[in-house]
């Protein structure tokens, strides 16, 4: 069964926390970024919003945009995208999380209910 989306994660004022929205996915990714020793991006997991959802359509796909599209076309320098495992990867830019990559159906699910 899919799990419910905190409703504090969401607030008229701002978009959703991915750390208050997927708060077990947003610490393990902490730890595997701090276990690698990139203690800057295991910081901003914290503090991302989630401003946009992969729309593909692959029922399992819950990646997530963090930085809005306007914002996006600051980072013009080399992407880098962090596979932490076989199904969980970040792309960064200048030391920016841009996206979560996510092959998890139940993250896709929550990620649909909120951009609905």
């Amino acid at each position: 069964m899919p799990r419910k989306v905190r409703p504090s994660a969401l607030t008229p004022q701002r978009s959703p926390l991915f750390a208050e929205t997927f708060p077990d996915l947003a610490k393990q990714i902490s730890l595997d970024l701090r276990k690698l020793k990139r203690r800057d991006p295991a910081d901003q997991i914290k503090s991302l919003e989630i401003v946009h959802r992969c729309r593909c359509g692959q029922e399992d796909c819950g990646t997530l945009q963090t930085i809005a599209a306007t914002e996006r076309r600051k980072f013009r320098g080399h992407r880098n995208t962090m596979f932490l495992s076989p199904v969980l990867g970040l792309t960064e830019a200048e030391g920016h999380i841009l996206d979560i990559e996510t092959m998890d159906a139940e993250v896709e699910f929550d990620l649909r209910e909120l951009f609905s």
